[in-house]
């Protein structure tokens, strides 16, 4: 990673809910992601990064580079997944 990608805003969302359960992390990620491409006008910085879930504890967490937390509770909303919380996070290098 470059010099250039320390300075990313991530924000770490998370569900704790068994509702999500009944749907795959894929297809939670593929509504955040449209749901980011209708609001990427909106703002300079705006991805998921990834998202994972935790089989059997109704827990999902997507990371999301971002202008803010509150554009990224919005992405949310906006898919029909509202986040449980939404707090800033600190990507370490992948090296």
């Amino acid at each position: 990673m470059g010099s250039e990608d320390a300075t990313v805003s991530c924000y770490l969302a998370e569900w704790y809910t068994p509702a999500l359960s009944a749907h795959p992390i894929a297809d939670i990620a593929r509504c955040l992601r449209q749901s980011l491409a209708t609001m990427a006008d909106e703002c300079r910085q705006l991805e998921l990064l990834y998202a994972v879930e935790v089989p059997g504890d109704a827990y999902a967490f997507g990371v999301f580079a971002a202008d803010s937390a509150d554009l990224v509770a919005r992405v949310c909303v906006h898919a029909g997944v509202p986040a449980d919380r939404v707090t800033a996070a600190t990507q370490a290098p992948r090296k």
